[in-house]
């Protein structure tokens, strides 16, 4: 039994890695009007995004803990099968699609948003790939995600995109 909360423990704690890269989360800060600022640096922007991106990772570790809560995971129901499928398709990825969108909206640098948008197209398309699939995020050589977290790390995010 205790094997079992482990492995739950586990598979939520991977979820979670492995989709850092669809980072943001629902801001009201003024600064996220989607356009350039000249007083902007590229160093700014990283930090305010991988602020936005930590939030929104604990903003899923607590979506992933009320789910397991609501759905009585546990020790006598591990989070296996269908139940993972749910979390992936109904929790996760929709509340990546939406970090996503909220960096997609922030301020960039001038003559960075070509970059920023190559960033939010690649974790868009990393979404629309686990759809279909969504237990291949846990896939660690082969998840979809493994695309949209290179072209984050390549950009300069030292949150956003990481495993």
């Amino acid at each position: 039994m205790l094997k079992n909360r482990i492995l739950m423990i586990a598979a939520l704690s991977l979820v979670a890695v492995l989709v850092a890269a669809g980072c943001g989360s629902d801001s009201d800060d003024s600064s996220a009007s989607g356009g350039t600022d000249a007083s902007l640096t590229k160093a700014q922007f990283i930090k305010e995004a991988d602020a936005i991106c930590n939030k929104g990772n604990k903003r899923k570790l607590a979506l992933f803990r009320s789910y397991g809560k609501k759905n009585e995971l546990g020790e006598q129901k591990p989070l296996q099968g269908q139940s993972m499928e749910d979390l992936i398709s109904n929790v996760l990825l929709p509340e990546v699609q939406k970090q996503a969108e909220a960096l997609g909206e922030m301020t960039t640098p001038p003559g960075e948003e070509a970059k920023v948008d190559a960033v939010v197209e690649a974790v868009e398309d990393s979404i629309k790939k686990a759809e279909p699939d969504p237990e291949s995020v846990l896939t660690r050589g082969t998840s979809p995600f493994l695309a949209s977290n290179k072209v984050a790390q390549e950009y300069g995010f030292e949150v956003c995109g990481q495993n």
